[in-house]
């Protein structure tokens, strides 16, 4: 009896460490390099100017339209930040499922934002805003910030975290706004 509870303690051990080694052995091969992140931020700035291009374009509300201008304005600037710090790290941004979801997602929210109007659009966009910032949010901390290796690119995944995180606070009030107009 002793010897049966023995191996079944040691089994019981032996499924917890397998458990552990399994999710390491995930977390590992999920893991981007400095270049495919740097691919990550570019996308997703490249996904929030071309909705703050449209939305310049057709919103009717003017939170909505002053939202997409400084969408444009602050993504421009990290795009920037992005492109000076891979000449530092002598990278280039590279693409990756994390980068390639990001920008299939902006283009079919585009196609779906490009045949609405007016309020309906603003609506849209807002919701978008809210979704799309909380996405990037999760990814720069799940994904982004874990997977990168330089410090430089840590520091510059903070401040853009710290952006995402304003943006999406912004989102959420004129959201809140729009959707108390109706």
């Amino acid at each position: 009896m002793r010897n049966a509870l023995v191996l079944l303690s040691a089994l019981a051990l032996s499924a917890a460490t397998w458990s552990k080694i399994q999710s390491q052995v995930q977390s590992q091969l999920a893991k981007l390099s400095d270049a495919q992140v740097l691919g990550v931020l570019t996308a997703a700035n490249d996904a929030e100017l071309d909705a703050a291009r449209l939305a310049q374009a057709k919103a009717a509300d003017p939170h909505v339209k002053g939202f997409a201008e400084h969408m444009s304005a602050d993504h421009s600037a990290s795009n920037t930040e992005v492109g000076a710090l891979a000449r530092r790290l002598n990278i280039s941004p590279q693409t990756s499922a994390e980068s390639g979801s990001l920008t299939q997602t902006a283009k079919s929210e585009k196609d779906v934002l490009g045949s609405l109007q007016g309020a309906a659009f603003d609506q849209a966009y807002m919701d978008r805003q809210v979704a799309d910032h909380q996405t990037v949010l999760d990814t720069i901390d799940k994904t982004l910030l874990p997977s990168a290796s330089s410090l430089d690119l840590k520091a510059l995944l903070q401040k853009a975290r710290d952006m995402v995180s304003e943006h999406l606070q912004s989102a959420r009030t004129i959201q809140a706004q729009l959707t108390g107009k109706r």
